[in-house]
């Protein structure tokens, strides 16, 4: 292993490298695809506004793009962008669009255990 070229790794680097392994991407492709995201805030949030979540299917799609944004979320703030904390709301008011669905199917079923755990077809209808 050559230590030099670890020694002079950034954190931000180490992150970036390690991100994109997880994600089974290479490294400049993982950078790209979020600096484009980073770079299309608006129309990200443009497309949360129009978001409607009323059915398992909108739901399914929505978590879509909250995925896209959670990654994108930790992509800003661990490379020191300043303007992380706004991903992190958008990522956030996208979650609360899918709340009331989540608590109406919680209601309707009544497969939950005494202890206010998850039923398995509570998971299998929300994440599939």
């Amino acid at each position: 292993m050559n230590t030099e070229a670890v020694s002079n790794e950034t954190p931000e680097d180490f992150i970036n490298s390690l991100s994109a392994s997880i994600t089974n991407m290479p490294l400049e492709g993982y950078i790209n695809k979020h600096e484009l995201a980073y770079r299309s805030f608006d129309k990200l949030q443009s497309l949360v506004e129009k978001i409607r979540v009323t059915t398992v299917e909108e739901y399914h799609k929505a978590m879509e793009v909250k995925s896209l944004l959670s990654s994108l979320s930790c992509y800003v703030f661990n490379n020191n962008k300043e303007d992380w904390e706004k991903y992190f709301d958008l990522e956030g008011d996208l979650g609360k669009k899918a709340l009331p669905l989540c608590q109406k199917l919680r209601e309707c079923l009544s497969g939950t255990s005494p202890s206010g755990k998850i039923s398995l077809l509570e998971q299998v209808l929300l994440w599939g």
